[in-house]
Order: structure tokens, then C-alpha cells, then sequence
């Protein structure tokens, strides 16, 4: 598989958790915990921007920091928008807010602002691949 087919394919996958997540953003079954759906969303941020150091012939670190992923898409040249730098702020979903005995509780009005910064980011990365054919 070519570079840009398995970084489209790690997007597209990326995009799956963006809609699992997105499918709940006016409503949710009681029993869906926004925890959850912040996780999908911070799935979403880190496949997206791995998929760009996947295209660059990066090695891919088994990690959920964001800000990691960030370093290393930067080493690549590749220039993000501050709105993607600030999305590192994600990867207190990976972990964090997954298991009960954290006590953390995500209320809708943050669900929608880590939904909107999911989508900006898969967007900017969907828009750079396209930019490049």
C-alpha cells in the first residue's frame, strides 16, 4: 500500500470516530456517557494527524499524547494552525476520563467544544491531503 493510500485509509478511520461521536451532538440515550464520545473525538485528532506523519514516512509511536504527535508532524515541515496545536489539550481524553474511579464528569456544553476541535482538525488534514492532488 502506497503512503497516501494508508494515510487516507488512517483518515478515514479518523472520520468514523469524528461521526460515532458527531451522531450525538443534539441527543444521546441517557446511558451514553459524554466521556465516552470525547474519547472518540480524541481518536479522531490523533489518527488524523497521524495519518499526516504516515504520508511523510514517519515511524508511528504507539501513544495517545497528542502534543506528541504534534512534535513530530512539525519535524516533518509540515505548518499547522494554532487551532491544531491547541487540540494537544485532547489527550486528557484518552485516558483520563475512561474509567470511573477518575470521577470526571464532561458536561454537553465541553462535549461541543472538543467536537468542534476534532472537526477543525480532521478538516484541516483532509484539506491538506487534498491540496496536495
Amino acid at each position: 500500500m502506497s503512503k497516501i493510500n494508508e494515510a487516507i485509509e488512517w483518515l478515514s478511520i479518523a472520520k468514523s470516530n469524528l461521526q460515532i461521536a458527531s451522531a450525538f451532538s443534539k441527543s444521546k440515550p441517557r446511558d451514553i456517557r459524554y466521556e465516552d464520545l470525547c474519547f472518540e473525538l480524541q481518536q479522531c485528532v490523533e489518527k488524523s494527524l497521524k495519518s499526516l506523519l504516515i504520508y511523510k514516512g514517519v515511524k508511528i509511536s504507539k501513544t495517545h499524547s497528542i502534543g506528541f504527535v504534534i512534535e513530530q508532524v512539525l519535524k516533518t515541515g509540515i505548518k499547522l494552525p494554532a487551532e491544531v496545536v491547541e487540540s494537544a489539550r485532547l489527550t486528557t481524553y484518552s485516558v483520563e476520563t475512561r474509567y470511573p474511579c477518575d470521577n470526571y464528569k464532561i458536561s454537553k456544553k465541553e462535549f461541543l467544544s472538543v467536537l468542534k476541535t476534532a472537526r477543525y482538525v480532521y478538516d484541516w488534514v483532509r484539506n491538506y491531503f487534498n491540496s496536495l492532488y
